[in-house]
Parts: C-alpha cells; sequence; structure tokens
C-alpha cells in the first residue's frame, strides 16, 4: 500500500498509508509496529469527504497499541488538532493530491478528548 510519510511515536513505528480507490474514495490508515514485534494496523475507506461533511475522521482502539485518530479534508486551509484538558500536537499532518491528512496517537489513559476542526 503507498505510503504518505513514517516516523516514530513512544516506542512504535509508524507508517500512514493510503490507497486511491474508485472515483472520489480511498482507504486512509496507519500502521504500527512495536520493537517486540507486536503490529497494529486501522484506517477507513470511502469517499475522501462525504457531502454533507467537511471532515471525514476515524478513531480506532484495540487491547494492543494506541488510540488512533486518523482524519482527512479537502479544504485547502486543512486540518487543526484540538485536545480537551491535555495539551497535544499532531504526530503528521500532511497533504497528497488535493487532500489535507492529520494522524494523532494516544496513550490509553492519556486525559482528553481529541477532535478535528479545520483551521479557521
Amino acid at each position: 500500500m503507498p505510503t504518505l510519510a513514517e516516523g516514530s511515536w513512544g516506542r512504535w513505528r509508524w507508517s500512514a498509508v493510503r490507497e486511491p480507490e474508485r472515483g472520489d474514495e480511498e482507504y486512509f490508515g496507519v500502521e504500527l509496529e512495536h520493537p517486540d514485534g507486536r503490529r497494529v494496523g486501522c484506517g477507513f475507506g470511502g469517499p475522501v469527504v462525504h457531502p454533507d461533511r467537511p471532515i471525514n475522521d476515524a478513531v480506532h482502539w484495540d487491547d494492543v497499541g494506541p488510540i488512533v485518530l486518523l482524519a482527512r479534508t479537502r479544504r485547502p486551509e486543512g486540518l487543526r488538532l484540538v485536545v480537551r484538558h491535555a495539551p497535544a500536537e499532531p504526530v503528521w499532518t500532511g497533504r497528497a493530491d488535493g487532500v489535507s491528512y492529520l494522524l494523532h496517537l494516544r496513550e490509553r489513559d492519556d486525559p482528553g478528548d481529541a477532535v478535528v476542526e479545520l483551521n479557521r
């Protein structure tokens, strides 16, 4: 799957991936790897954005790995992460083929509620 970006977060290595599909649809996700060999992957497919929403986003969690927040938009002003009750910056933001992407990772016990907004 084509990789948009790679990096590390704590002990995890991450890869943001994107796979264009038919029309205006695509898969956007993240693949995580821990030094002990654990692997976690998640993401979402469908339209880049839905007609009634300027941002398409998803939150994922399971028994292994961090909480993952993914978002994308076609709006040129891009995305901004807002975390209530806890300071945080996105792990990665980027742009490809007219779409802005955001990846945020959080420990399970981090306080706060992460949401994504359009820059104003």
